[in-house]
C-alpha cells in the first residue's frame, strides 16, 4: 500500500536553524586544540581538547575502532551511521550539518584566533597550551555560516584530534540553538567524548539521559523525538514543567514520555510530520506520546487546539496549536492503523498520566 503523509498542521519554525540569531558580525566557538612541548607527559604534538579531557578528565578513551579509519571525516560518518540506530533526527541534522561544514571551511594562515571566553576548560596538561583552533561565524548581510580552521594547527594534529574537532562543531552548534541555550562547552565537550567511547555500543535509553542531563531538549525513542526540557519565558532551562518519562514497571522500556513540538514518524505505512512554533507552548499541557510495551506507539496527544484550525501557516495567529485535522488526540493499534482521532481539552493541563491508559 503507499503511504500516506500526513501533515499536521505546519508551522514556519527555525528551531533546528541556528542562523535565526540575529545577524551580524557573530562567531562561535568551534573547538580548541592544545599544543604541547616534548616536556608534557602527552610529548610534543597538538591534541583536541575534547580528546584529552574524555581519556584523562572522564576515563573515556575513544573506541579502537575509530583508529581504523583513514581520514577525520571517515571517523565522524562512521559515529553519525552508528548513531542513526539510536538517534536519526540527531544524526539526520548533524549529517547535514557536516556537509555543510565541509563546503564552505576555510583553512586560515599567518594568524591565529582569538580565544572565546565559553570554553570552561577545567584543566591542562603542563608544557601544554590551549589555542583557539576554529570558529564559525557570520557576516553582515551573508546568513550562511562560515568555518574557520587554524591552517597550522590543523596539519600538525593527527586524524582522530581533527574528528573530534569537527564532531564537535556539530554538536556545539546544536547547544547554541535558542532551544538548548547553553552559555559554554562544556556538555557539548562531554557529548562528544560519549560519542567517541561509546560508538560501538549505543543504546537509546543511556543516550536519552545523557541528553537530558546535558540539557539537549530532544531525543528519539523508536523513531519517536521526544522533549526532553524546555526553556521558560524567563530564558532558564527547566525540566519542572514536563512530566518525566515514565518507564514500564521492571523494564527500561518507555511507557509514556512529552512529544517534541515538530518530528516526522512512520507509523504502521503512513508518515506523520508535525512542525510547530516552539516558541508559543503551553508548558502547562505538554504534548505527549504513549507506547505499548513492544515500543510502538499507542497514543499521541497534542496540545489543545482553540478549534479554529487554520491549514496553512497565519503570520501573527499565535494561539492555534498544532494538530491533526483539528484533533489532538490520535489512538493507534499495534499494527499501526489509526483506530480513532478526537479531541481532549486543555483542562487536562499537568496531569496528563489522567488519560494514559
Amino acid at each position: 500500500m503507499k503511504s500516506l503523509i500526513f501533515i499536521l498542521l505546519a508551522f514556519s519554525s527555525q528551531s533546528l536553524a541556528l542562523d535565526s540569531r540575529p545577524q551580524g558580525y557573530e562567531r562561535g566557538n568551534g573547538g580548541f586544540l592544545m599544543t604541547c612541548s616534548n616536556q608534557s607527559f602527552l610529548g610534543a604534538g597538538v591534541f583536541s581538547v575534547d580528546h584529552i579531557e574524555a581519556t584523562y578528565l572522564h576515563a573515556l578513551p575513544a573506541a579502537e575502532s575509530l583508529k581504523l579509519l583513514r581520514d577525520e571525516v571517515e571517523v565522524v560518518r562512521y559515529i553519525l551511521n552508528k548513531l542513526h540506530t539510536v538517534n536519526p533526527t540527531r544524526a539526520e541534522l548533524y549529517t547535514q550539518w557536516l556537509q555543510e561544514l565541509l563546503s564552505s571551511r576555510e583553512f586560515v594562515k599567518n594568524f591565529t584566533f582569538i580565544p572565546l571566553p565559553d570554553s570552561s576548560t577545567t584543566m591542562i596538561p603542563e608544557y601544554c597550551k590551549q589555542e583557539q583552533a576554529a570558529i564559525f561565524i557570520t557576516t553582515p548581510g551573508k546568513p550562511k555560516l562560515r568555518f574557520l580552521f587554524n591552517q597550522n594547527l590543523w596539519e600538525q594534529a593527527s586524524t582522530l584530534d581533527r574528528a573530534y574537532l569537527l564532531l564537535h562543531e556539530l554538536i556545539y552548534r546544536e547547544a547554541l540553538l535558542d532551544e538548548n541555550n547553553h552559555t559554554n562547552s562544556v556538555a557539548a565537550r562531554y557529548l562528544n567524548a560519549w560519542l567517541f567511547h561509546s560508538v560501538e555500543d549505543l543504546n537509546q535509553q543511556d543516550l536519552l539521559e545523557l541528553l537530558r542531563s546535558l540539557h539537549f531538549s530532544r531525543g528519539d525513542y523508536n523513531g519517536v523525538t521526544l522533549r526532553l526540557f524546555v526553556r521558560t519565558p524567563s530564558g532558564n532551562l527547566t525540566g519542572v514543567r514536563l512530566a518525566p518519562i515514565i518507564y514500564f514497571p521492571g523494564s527500561n522500556n518507555i511507557r509514556v514520555a512529552p512529544l517534541a513540538d515538530s518530528f516526522t514518524v512512520r507509523i504502521g505505512e503512513d508518515i506523520f510530520h508535525r512542525v510547530c512554533n516552539e516558541s508559543f507552548i503551553n508548558e502547562k499541557f505538554p504534548s505527549f506520546v504513549e507506547f505499548y510495551p513492544s515500543g510502538k506507539i499507542k497514543k499521541m496527544v497534542f496540545q489543545a487546539t482553540d478549534g479554529n484550525v487554520p491549514y496553512s501557516y497565519t503570520p501573527g495567529y499565535l494561539k492555534t496549536q498544532c494538530s491533526f485535522k483539528g484533533k489532538n488526540k490520535l489512538e493507534f493499534n499495534e499494527n499501526g492503523e489509526m483506530t480513532s482521532a478526537s479531541s481532549v481539552p486543555e483542562t487536562l493541563s499537568d496531569a496528563y498520566l489522567a488519560d494514559v491508559d
